[in-house]
């Protein structure tokens, strides 16, 4: 029989929607592969390092930015506020009666939602002081009080209402939804407000989910989308003139930009399992939505789900590109509580085992060490030999290695192919062909890059060759 290729030489196509289907250039699992830099190769993204030290004592929850001063805040889930100024976040109060539900600046001054009242910081240019019940009586109970500025206006969501600042007059109900539902989370669509509100306080026990859409004068709200998915709207994130949502807890993202269409699900839930987005963990960081997975309540019972940072780019490609730096990705007991890029930074709110807790920021100089890419199944008609796998990448440097994994058949486990390409082993070379016999109906390979922090292979092209075996 006449040999037959596979080529890989496309990258970007994100994780596909099953092991065997999937777009151009998908694959069938990574983790902090970087493929934004060449959509014709695959290196090592950059890593995300713990900035801030043992200070965090809960799951962060919010961030906010005081682009005047560079200060950066944080709120937590146990109601404390923390600050960095350039180096080093530091406590700044512990407020009680609170849950980290909202944080923003505005006009000057840091709000803080609570349990049942707003409180605000500042003035910020100033000397800065806390006011905890700046507004009381916040009407429900609700673990989420977004707070999101708009024209220019401070908008909170206070349960069923939306709730207004305009620097000199609050208004608490502004706008009015239906009884018994919650605003769960703010975000600003062109000209609109874009008001995600739920039939429950309770993600987990929310059925329904609509977002609401404000033009910031009108006396109710101008039109509305309802989210064709059981189990409400966990969070939204604009892009210019896009929304995308959240929606339940099966990893559904949609797409709303006039008509409200599923961009994209999130691969290895598992049956019957949820898990969550917060909603202060969505971003736009670079022109493309960034989200954490991972997070929710008692509910959000996943473990096979990778949890971290995922990016979704401009043709709906999704990543998983930073774990966070405690390299926690497939069980329970890591949660992603907030995300949040204050200019060219990125950080990372998070809550991992023992329990512990921290704030991540985005390397700019090192790469990420643990990285992984794996191929769709190349299922066949009939057994094949796959004896050939040839490597193409960017010339090694000193401490570089690539290993080539497989599975035949569906196996439970990978073996490796042949022997690891190194450095060590072949020097200072930019391609190498592997030889062992495998002989398989289903065959799929792994790829893992080895390295440091500052040296991190890039692989251009792999050509898999096989021969198959007689009739069927």
């Amino acid at each position: 029989m006449a040999k037959e290729y596979v080529t890989i030489d496309r990258w970007n196509g994100g994780l596909s929607d099953g092991d065997i289907l999937g777009s151009e250039g998908s694959f069938r699992f990574g983790q902090g592969l970087d493929y934004k830099s060449n959509p014709n190769a695959i290196t090592a993204d950059s890593a995300l390092a713990k900035d801030s030290s043992t200070t965090v004592a809960t799951l962060p929850t919010w961030f906010a930015y005081n682009t005047n001063l560079a200060d950066v805040y944080a709120y937590d889930t146990g109601g404390k506020i923390y600050k960095k100024d350039t180096t080093t976040w530091a406590l700044l109060s512990t407020v009680a009666s609170s849950q980290g539900q909202g944080l923003e600046v505005y006009d000057d001054y840091l709000y803080y939602t609570q349990n049942s009242q707003i409180g605000r910081y500042g003035a910020l240019s100033g000397s800065p002081s806390f006011t905890d019940n700046w507004q009381t009586g916040l009407n429900g109970s609700t673990s989420f009080r977004p707070i999101k500025v708009f024209q220019n206006l401070l908008c909170v969501g206070n349960g069923r209402y939306l709730a207004t600042w305009d620097g000199s007059t609050w208004s608490a109900t502004k706008l009015t939804f239906p009884n018994n539902w919650y605003v769960r989370d703010l975000q600003v669509r062109g000209d609109y407000l874009a008001i995600a509100v739920n039939d429950s306080s309770d993600i987990g026990s929310a059925v329904r989910g609509i977002v609401f859409y404000w033009d910031g004068t009108s006396s109710k709200y101008n039109f509305f989308n309802e989210v064709p998915e059981n189990g409400g709207i966990s969070a939204i994130q604009a892009s210019q003139d896009k929304l995308y949502i959240f929606a339940g807890g099966t990893g559904n993202i949609f797409l709303d930009n006039g008509t409200l269409t599923k961009v994209k699900r999130i691969p290895f839930m598992g049956r019957g399992k949820v898990l969550y987005v917060y909603p202060g963990a969505t971003a736009s960081f670079h022109g493309r939505l960034i989200f954490g997975f991972g997070s929710g309540g008692a509910s959000a019972n996943s473990t096979t789900a990778y949890r971290g940072v995922y990016e979704l780019d401009e043709n709906n490609a999704l990543n998983f590109v930073y774990p966070t730096s405690t390299g926690t990705v497939q069980t329970s007991n890591i949660l992603i509580g907030s995300i949040f890029p204050a200019g060219e930074d990125l950080y990372v709110g998070w809550q991992d085992q023992n329990p512990a807790y921290g704030i991540d920021l985005l390397s700019t100089t090192n790469q990420q060490t643990s990285v992984t890419y794996e191929s769709r199944v190349i299922s066949l008609d009939r057994q094949a030999s796959f004896d050939k796998i040839k490597v193409f990448f960017e010339v090694l440097r000193s401490g570089e290695s690539i290993t080539i994994k497989y599975k035949n058949d569906r196996a439970g486990s990978w073996t490796t192919y042949d022997t690891a390409i190194s450095f060590t082993a072949d020097g200072a070379v930019t391609f190498k062909t592997l030889n062992e016999e495998i002989r398989a109906d289903d065959f799929q390979i792994q790829i893992t890059l080895g390295g440091s922090a500052t040296s991190m292979p890039t692989i251009f092209k792999v050509i898999i060759e096989y021969e198959k075996e007689g009739r069927l």
